[in-house]
């Protein structure tokens, strides 16, 4: 168990800032097309120091809402997030929120595990997460494969 609250948790100083705009470039070169990440209703985060997130509505029109740390807000169509060009600033931002909310959960899920190989499985659940939802911050709108 963590001994530590959400608004003093010392691993939030550690995890990766996103990208500014000019740097999208040069990390965007290397990104494949993959799948995107799970998109399901009622999804949600929270943390004091980071903001939140959640998805709603009903299937194929889920939206996705979020309040960031710095005060930043916004909603929109997980559809719209994935195509419009002019929304890529806020899937970056949205997508790194929930990319970083999965690695710190998978460092508070490990830190009362005592054996090497259970924690080693349960960071990895958690680190395929992350992946996917960073990759789908990064990633130019209409890259991801969507399903049919």
């Amino acid at each position: 168990m963590p001994t530590h609250t959400p608004e003093a948790c010392p691993h939030i100083d550690h995890l990766p800032a996103a990208p500014a705009a000019t740097e999208l470039a040069g990390l965007r070169k290397s990104l494949r097309r993959r799948k995107p990440p799970a998109f399901d209703y009622g999804f949600y985060g929270s943390n004091a120091r980071l903001g939140e997130f959640r998805i709603e509505g009903p299937a194929p029109a889920l939206r996705l809402h979020w309040r960031l740390a710095d005060g930043r807000e916004g909603s929109a169509l997980v559809a719209d997030l994935n195509l419009n060009p002019a929304l890529e600033a806020d899937r970056l931002a949205v997508g790194w929120l929930v990319a970083n909310m999965f690695r710190l959960d998978g460092i508070h899920s490990c830190e009362g595990i005592g054996d090497p190989q259970e924690s080693l499985r349960v960071m990895g659940w958690f680190a395929e997460r992350e992946d996917r939802w960073r990759h789908w911050a990064l990633v130019p709108a209409g890259h991801m494969r969507l399903p049919a």
